[in-house]
């Protein structure tokens, strides 16, 4: 059992609930976060007020994984998870656009260093470490582990506590993931699907192939396809002038100008790491024409720069 009484960790999110609350709605935007590792059994929706989810800024995320990592650097999911939170937070993530918290440089060498040596000790916990080999488990240890191919059958005679397979759910787990995908916690609860959303999800890729004349690709049924075209595709349409985005500049990467500093920043992401603030607050300054709240209350409205 994880005993996370008088970590570092634990006393970082109590401070946090102490402060303002364990769910508060003065965030413009927040992150739920698991207080007991879901690794470790913990429960919770992170968008739901669960006792066990916290709701932190990006910045306090961060923190909070990177505590969990150095509180227990024996347990690999804990790196894995601050190794992961440390790549979600580069400039070029997917993330990164919601995210206003930038991390150092110190503390992505140190999450990268310290994945680094779990992946030595224990290969399995990278992305590509349990390839070739299958996973065994020991249900009084509570433990899975993965082993090469060649030396399952052999493992396996020699231990047979062991079983092949991961864990296996218990009814109680069972019905407590049904619960949380029933009733109120179900994304489409009170809600159906038109007959028009129906009809337009099956017939949307129903039949449809690519097909090519070695130089413009298609998408469409076969009987569709213009004289002279081939099942297959080049994806030369995404190339120079037929890319949909040629010529254009994405919406992200215009410049923008904060109207309470008369600053003028490259793009909304680089307003988003100067100014403390969401770059989606920034499109609702822009879309609304108001100001909007950053990190720290602050108000501030923008508009493009052509």
């Amino acid at each position: 059992m994880l005993d996370l009484q008088n970590s570092n960790y634990i006393v970082f999110i109590d401070s946090i609930i102490n402060d303002r609350g364990q769910w508060s709605d003065a965030l413009d935007y927040w992150e739920g976060h698991h207080i007991l590792p879901v690794s470790y059994g913990g429960e919770g929706y992170p968008k739901n007020k669960h006792p066990n989810i916290v709701r932190l800024t990006p910045g306090e995320h961060f923190k909070a994984h990177k505590l969990l990592a150095l509180d227990f650097p024996e347990i690999p999911a804990f790196t894995q998870a601050f190794y992961i939170m440390a790549n979600t937070f580069k400039v070029n993530s997917s993330w990164s656009n919601q995210r206003s918290f930038e991390i150092s440089e110190e503390d992505f060498e140190l999450a990268r260093i310290m994945y680094l040596e779990a992946v030595r000790k224990d290969p399995t916990i990278s992305g590509t470490g349990n390839r070739g080999r299958k996973c065994v488990y020991n249900e009084i240890l509570n433990v899975k582990k993965y082993i090469k191919l060649d030396e399952v059958e052999t493992f396996l005679e020699a231990n047979p506590e062991w079983q092949l397979g991961g864990p296996r759910h218990t009814e109680e787990e069972l019905r407590k993931m049904r619960e949380k995908a029933s009733g109120i916690n179900n994304a489409m609860f009170g809600k159906k699907h038109t007959d028009e959303m129906k009809a337009k999800a099956r017939n949307t890729r129903k039949g449809k192939k690519w097909f090519t004349d070695g130089v413009t690709d298609i998408y469409c049924l076969p009987e569709e396809a213009p004289e002279g075209y081939y099942y297959g595709a080049t994806h030369q349409s995404r190339v120079g002038a037929t890319n949909p985005m040629y010529g254009k500049t994405s919406a992200t990467s215009k410049k923008v100008k904060c109207l309470n500093t008369g600053e003028v920043f490259v793009s909304k992401r680089k307003a988003s790491f100067v100014l403390s603030i969401s770059v989606p607050m920034i499109n609702r300054s822009i879309t609304e024409n108001k100001p909007v709240k950053n990190k720290t209350g602050e108000l501030y409205q923008f508009e493009y720069v052509n």
